[in-house]
């Protein structure tokens, strides 16, 4: 009787410690709580409705760091500028990655027309358009909201200095946007 007994208890003792085991393995294993995407995609709303539309690309290099590419064109005459593209660099303080409160540093080309008039007597005068391009640096800053699956939104402002022609079109260029896009 002796035995039966110690031997249900041996076989009872086995049966918690396998349950116990168990617990301990699925408790180690956490989802993962943030989209972990290194590529976005996104549209500049603010510009758009504007008339300048924006599109952007990122790659976030770490958890602090990305770089990127925005391109936009003029549909209707804003800024008097008829293109831009714009090379970024973004340094992130955010708990997420490439996300939260951030600083950038730009360099741009952009082009637009330049008016150059001619008065005579009368009030006549004579008008000539030409096509410039200027290059600058500019920084910018801003915060981006990232949803957990990958939705993220950007405010931000800032601007940039013209060094190539600033005689012949506007010496500084804006960095503006409401932006909308995707984490892939």
């Amino acid at each position: 009787m002796r035995r039966i007994l110690l031997l249900l208890l041996v076989l009872l003792s086995f049966n918690f410690s396998g349950y116990a085991q168990e617990a301990e393995e699925v408790t180690d294993k956490q989802p993962e709580r943030f989209y972990t995407g290194k590529n976005e995609l996104k549209v500049n709303a603010f510009y758009l409705l504007l008339g300048f539309p924006e599109l952007s690309y990122e790659r976030v290099l770490d958890e602090e760091s990305a770089l990127g590419l925005s391109v936009a064109f003029s549909v209707d005459e804003v800024f008097g500028i008829d293109f831009m593209a714009i090379p970024y660099y973004r340094v992130y303080f955010g708990d997420k990655p490439a996300s939260g409160f951030f600083v950038e540093g730009n360099a741009a080309i952009y082009g637009g027309d330049y008016y150059e008039y001619s008065y005579y007597e009368d009030y006549y005068y004579e008008e000539t358009v030409t096509n410039e391009v200027g290059a600058g640096l500019g920084l910018a800053v801003g915060a981006k909201f990232m949803t957990e699956s990958g939705w993220v939104f950007e405010v931000f402002g800032g601007a940039g200095r013209n060094f190539l022609s600033p005689d012949e079109i506007d010496p500084v260029y804006p960095r503006l946007g409401l932006t909308v896009g995707r984490r892939f």
